[in-house]
């Protein structure tokens, strides 16, 4: 599964045509979006394999740039929520507060096993720092987890602001993080086991 916080349809079938692999592109849908989201950034999209687990996609709570929600078909049952909430500019940070609610009210509704995306804040931000039965999976990369933004500090420098948080009971079997094409931040990667 690949979360992409501004990866967009059409720029996310672009990026897997060249693979060869049987990708299914999930976008956000109308409702995955706050009545103030003006299509300036690309929404979020989230890429799964076809050839391994087949999931659907449900109603996501709404974040400003947009949010995925899907569940798996299979025995498993995994259930992933992608966002991308709004930065803490002046004129966002209504909607950043909000956002940060929405996703902290997901994790305390226990439905999604995994939220991934760029949530524009730390984890000791506002509702974040309440989150409980998560843990953040870049801590197994390091005490202090992944810097991914910008991308140009050195990762010990950036700041944490892109998470992929797991269920406590979750086993994190690798971590890294990684520069991927010319965005401005480092993809946070995780392999997870239950």
């Amino acid at each position: 599964m690949i979360v992409l916080p501004e990866g967009g349809e059409y720029a996310a079938e672009r990026a897997i045509a060249s693979s060869g692999l049987p990708f299914t592109v999930h976008s956000t849908r109308d409702q995955g979006f706050t009545a103030a989201y003006s299509g300036g950034i690309a929404p979020t999209t989230i890429l799964t394999r076809a050839d391994r687990i087949q999931f659907t996609q449900n109603d996501a709570l709404p974040t400003s740039f947009g949010s995925v929600s899907l569940t798996s078909a299979d025995r498993a049952g995994y259930s992933i929520l992608g966002v991308h909430s709004a930065p803490p500019l002046p004129a966002l940070m209504d909607a950043w507060r909000t956002d940060l609610k929405t996703i902290a009210e997901s994790a305390a509704s226990e439905i999604p096993d995994i939220i991934a995306g760029d949530f524009n804040a730390t984890l000791r931000h506002g509702p974040l720092a309440r989150i409980q039965g998560y843990k953040d999976a870049s801590l197994a990369c390091s005490a202090r987890g992944v810097g991914t933004w910008p991308l140009s500090l050195p990762d010990s420098l950036a700041a944490p602001i892109d998470h992929v948080l797991v269920r406590s009971d979750t086993k994190i079997q690798r971590c890294a993080s990684s520069q991927i094409g010319h965005g401005d931040h480092r993809a946070v990667i995780v392999t997870i086991a239950r």
